[in-house]
């Protein structure tokens, strides 16, 4: 039986699997603190590139349009895909976007780096339906608390560890841990999370 934090579900695909719900809510908040990581090291990449400050805070900016954009477009794929693949699929496409913010040559290229840095960042939701599709009904609530936590808690704490990360090292250093942070929970949702079949049938543009 497919379980959170050792409770009993109804029989489905991946059952006999046990998803406890701290795992879920790290994933939640490793995912979501990407689309602030840049926040903290604005003046490091202005220094890099010899930028004006107006032109660096695109960066920021254009990270949250993209995570806009992925709620949008991204999220409802988890109603009709496995939702295991969509997550492990979207953190591995979001550890090489961060690559890229890391090894970035100028600006313009970490702004577009920054765009689908937030676009996949929206893998951090995904955690929260999967909660929801995972516990069992007299441990919803809780599950679903304990994930929506981990995913503040990243929001929370991304400004702080960009800072500590970009003061100790610099700010592609940031990025670069980053991107391994998502190639290890791309690998643990594919190996930890049991397969999950679509909630819903239809087309995308339904």
């Amino acid at each position: 039986m497919s379980t959170i934090d050792g409770c009993a579900h109804p029989p489905r695909a991946g059952a006999g699997r046990t998803v406890p719900a701290l795992p879920l809510a790290i994933g939640a908040g490793l995912g979501v603190a990407n689309v602030y990581y840049s926040q903290p090291i604005l003046h490091l990449v202005q220094q890099a590139f010899v930028a004006r400050p107006d032109a660096v805070g695109w960066l920021p900016t254009c990270t949250q349009l993209g995570y806009v954009a992925g709620l949008l477009l991204l999220a409802p794929l988890g109603d009709l895909v496995d939702r295991r693949r969509l997550i492990a699929a979207k953190a591995l496409l979001l550890a090489l976007a961060l690559a890229a913010s890391a090894l970035a040559p100028d600006l313009p290229s970490l702004i577009a780096a920054g765009i689908v840095v937030g676009l996949l960042g929206s893998v951090g939701q995904d955690f929260v339906p999967l909660a929801v599709q995972l516990a069992p009904a007299e441990r919803r609530g809780r599950v679903v608390g304990v994930v929506m936590s981990g995913f503040l808690i990243g929001i929370l704490c991304s400004r702080t560890l960009g800072g500590m990360v970009a003061q100790a090292f610099d700010w592609r250093a940031v990025f670069g841990l980053a991107a391994v942070l998502m190639a290890l929970t791309a690998a643990a949702a594919w190996r930890g999370l049991p397969a999950l079949p679509p909630t819903v049938t239809g087309r995308y543009a339904d």
